[in-house]
């Protein structure tokens, strides 16, 4: 089969790799579409996170095409939506329902090490096919079954803040996560949605994924916080949730959020971030993490997306072949910000 490895910082080799061969329990994947997530450009462009020699790649979507004699849920030829990082299902947050901080899921994880390739890859092995492997409806698209993932990060975000209907929000970065927590803030009856992205082209994309407002953090910096209080009923928005992952748009938060407000945080930030409990204290603001989603939740995701209430086409930016995966993947999301999403095929 093919595969892209990942060889060394900014730079990735398509090589010939033997099919894996499954076990009883186990399941092979032909993948058909895998995208490209901000994580595998971090591992692409400095080397951290992911060592050399992994086959990335954890959005995705295809067809069985071997089954195992002990496997039950799936059958050759079944078109399915893959869970990434399957939770044990024993552990205390498994059985608490919060099986999205499971502590066995990450060590479980495809795409992450060399020993655990992931979808950029003709083939995939699936070890634990009950709780990786989501039926994918026919009326939806592989394309649409890469982008279940991300979406499902965005939805457990959205979930997991204390959002209801009527309230104002500010969503921080439009990129793949911003633009589904848009979209399902929209569709939860959001009175306003306000968004702050520098990139012109992605605030043309905001503005087709739900926002009622969007604005230039540079352009606009001297009277940025004043204009999202004004936009806000002169209060600040109920919830501000940070999806760029950038460490001043998540110190600057602060200064947006409604005394009694939330704050969510979405976006990875690598480095410390200096934070001000007095402004906290003072305004009894609420700070919340958000990490992937529950199964309960992928399964939702896909059910929304058959009910067509999320427009996954203004998320990809290109669909391309996995022998381009270098240089029309990595490297133009590396140079060109106004890409959101990029779809590869194996």
């Amino acid at each position: 089969m093919k595969a892209a490895v990942l060889s060394s910082v900014k730079k990735i080799n398509v090589e010939d790799r033997p099919k894996p061969e499954i076990g009883l329990s186990e399941v092979l994947v032909k993948i058909q579409v895998c995208g490209i997530c901000g994580t595998d450009s971090h591992a692409f462009q400095n080397g951290s996170l992911y060592p050399k020699g992994t086959i990335m790649g954890h959005e995705c979507s295809g067809i069985v095409s071997e089954v195992g004699n002990d496997v039950r849920n799936v059958a050759v030829g079944d078109r399915v939506v893959i869970n990434p990082a399957p939770p044990c299902w024993q552990c205390h947050f498994c059985k608490s329902g919060r099986n999205n901080l499971c502590v066995e899921a990450f060590e479980r994880d495809i795409g992450s090490t060399p020993e655990r390739g992931g979808g950029f890859a003709t083939f995939l092995q699936i070890k634990w096919p009950e709780s990786m492997l989501y039926q994918l409806p026919d009326s939806l698209t592989f394309e649409q079954g890469a982008l279940v993932e991300p979406l499902a990060t965005s939805f457990h975000a959205v979930s997991r803040s204390r959002f209801k209907q009527g309230d104002t929000a500010v969503v921080i970065g439009a990129g793949p996560i911003g633009l589904g927590v848009m979209q399902f803030l929209k569709i939860s009856g959001a009175k306003k949605i306000l968004v702050l992205e520098v990139v012109s082209q992605r605030i043309d994309i905001a503005l087709k994924a739900g926002a009622d407002r969007v604005l230039n953090p540079i352009e606009q910096a001297d009277e940025l916080a004043e204009q999202i209080i004004e936009y806000t009923d002169g209060l600040g928005p109920h919830i501000v949730y940070e999806c760029s992952g950038v460490p001043a748009a998540f110190h600057s938060a602060l200064n947006y959020v409604r005394a009694g407000g939330q704050i969510v945080t979405i976006g990875v930030i690598e480095k410390e971030t200096p934070i001000s409990p007095k402004t906290i204290l003072i305004k009894e603001a609420e700070i919340r993490g958000s990490m992937c989603y529950t199964a309960t939740e992928f399964q939702t995701v896909i059910d929304l997306l058959q009910l067509n209430k999320i427009n996954t086409e203004l998320m990809v930016s290109d669909v391309i072949p996995l022998e381009k995966i270098e240089e029309m993947g990595f490297m133009r999301l590396a140079s060109s910000p106004e890409a959101i999403k990029i779809l590869v095929k194996p």
